[in-house]
């Protein structure tokens, strides 16, 4: 996996980034935005997301979608699946995907991983 880092220190930094990921990632391809919770991982998503002309896959956004869900829950397994087949749709429709989640599992890098793998692609890890 390659992976790009992206401290916030910059916009500067951020248009680095996005030129890179254009040269090396394409349709159908997937950005991982990977960071501790209340980092600007969100942030930074949408906005290379609307750079890249990709969608957001975002964790919170499918646990706070979850019934019951008050806002303050932890992302769970079922908002994992939720957010895992959006995944693999975009990607199978050949969509460049921004996926939003703090990643500090190895098993949450691995699955989007595999679903990338699955379309021929590996993701790419940006902090």
């Amino acid at each position: 996996m390659e992976e790009s880092r992206h401290d916030g220190k910059s916009d500067a930094v951020l248009t680095k980034d996005i030129s890179a990921v254009r040269r090396v990632f394409g349709p159908g391809r997937c950005l991982i935005v990977m960071g501790p919770s209340g980092s600007g991982k969100s942030t930074k998503a949408a906005q290379l997301a609307a750079e890249l002309g990709a969608v957001v896959v975002s964790y919170d956004d499918h646990q706070r979608r979850a019934e019951g869900d008050t806002g303050v829950e932890p992302v769970g397994e079922q908002a994992l699946a939720r957010a895992w087949a959006e995944l693999d749709a975009h990607l199978a429709a050949g969509t460049l995907v921004v996926v939003d989640g703090t990643h500090c599992q190895p098993e949450r890098r691995a699955a989007v991983r595999e679903i990338a793998a699955a379309h021929g692609g590996a993701p790419c890890a940006a902090r």
